[in-house]
């Protein structure tokens, strides 16, 4: 008798199959990388933020900073998960569970990215994202000049973010900066907004579309 003939219907066959078809299951069905908001709440109050919508994340009763016994529920839930990636209305490092959760992700084996104004970034956090394996960091970088980043990222010191994004640049980790066109001024900034990627060894570079409402809004990108 063979051992493929001695081994079938037995318990051992039986709990063998029954893995088989879960991890089957999970492989075609389940997602692989997700994207969370880490906290409601941000340190900045910038022009043109979704925050000031009535139906924001920010709005919306319940704890206001994701803690690692709800990202280890979602890990458990998804056995396929590769990739979490941080992002949203808020800013992900001002969650006091911020640096734990990517701890915990990296034991087990989830990748991360997330996506900041970099201003609360410094030389040991972001060695601390390096240490956990972050895959990118993605910095709102909507203004090349001092002048008009301040008056659009309002709380933000220019000189700040920039030497965070050079941290950054010169880490193991790859720097994308988004740059979304609100207006005709940032229309114009755009080759510096470039210089700017190339000197602080951006990785990439990503223009976020501007969404309006309705024609009442229109003035603002006149």
């Amino acid at each position: 008798m063979s051992l493929e003939t001695r081994l079938w219907g037995t318990k051992l066959f039986r709990e063998t199959l029954k893995a088989y078809k879960k991890f089957q299951w999970i492989h075609t069905t389940m997602p692989t990388q997700i994207r969370m908001e880490c906290t409601k709440v941000c340190n900045l109050s910038c022009v043109g933020c979704r925050r000031i919508w009535e139906d924001d994340i920010s709005k919306v009763p319940g704890d206001k900073h994701l803690t690692v016994d709800m990202v280890k529920n979602v890990v458990e839930q998804i056995p396929g998960l590769r990739l979490l990636g941080f992002s949203g209305d808020s800013e992900p490092t001002v969650n006091p569970y911020f640096w734990d959760i990517l701890r915990y992700l990296k034991s087990k084996g989830v990748r991360s990215t997330f996506t900041t104004n970099n201003t609360l970034l410094n030389k040991n956090t972001i060695k601390l994202c390096e240490d956990y394996g972050i895959i990118r960091i993605s910095v709102s970088q909507t203004g090349a000049t001092k002048e008009t980043f301040e008056k659009i990222r309002v709380g933000a010191k220019f000189e700040k973010v920039m030497e965070n994004n050079y941290l950054i640049g010169n880490s193991s980790i790859p720097l994308f900066l988004n740059f979304a066109v609100l207006n005709r001024e940032l229309l114009d900034e755009i080759p510096e907004f470039f210089r700017i990627a190339k000197d602080v060894k951006a990785t990439g570079v990503q223009f976020l579309k501007l969404m309006l409402e309705d024609d009442k809004h229109l003035s603002t990108v006149d």
